[in-house]
């Protein structure tokens, strides 16, 4: 079969499993990277823009009701190890809303305490 296949495997768990080898010669890697923004409601500007790359972007006078989302970005590359090449790459983003910006607030979901 030529053309476009459907891989089996979700973007999520490529990037989740990586660094693997499915056949002789590929190597698949995988990256995940997460940004916050902060955007005026009225306007559309954005005034802040954080990500895991320590890039801060923006002004620091924010607006008094601003939007608040995050984006998270997948990536997997298949590697040639014969020819040391790229084959194919795929990038997927999704975002995210609701995101609590109260300052030191620690999510449920890390907290130690009971």
């Amino acid at each position: 079969m030529d053309g476009l296949q459907k891989n089996p495997a979700s973007i999520y768990d490529i990037v989740r499993e990586s660094p693997f080898s499915l056949e002789d010669s590929i190597i698949y890697l995988g990256s995940k990277k997460t940004s916050l923004f902060v955007v005026d409601g009225e306007t559309g500007e954005v005034f802040k823009c954080f990500s895991d790359s320590n890039e801060i972007l923006g002004d620091c006078n924010l607006p008094d009701d601003p939007l608040v989302f995050g984006r998270v970005d997948f990536t997997v590359t298949a590697i040639d190890t014969s020819t040391h090449t790229e084959r194919w790459n795929m990038t997927m983003a999704k975002y995210v809303s609701g995101i609590d910006t109260s300052p030191y607030k620690i999510p449920p979901s890390l907290s130690t305490s009971s």
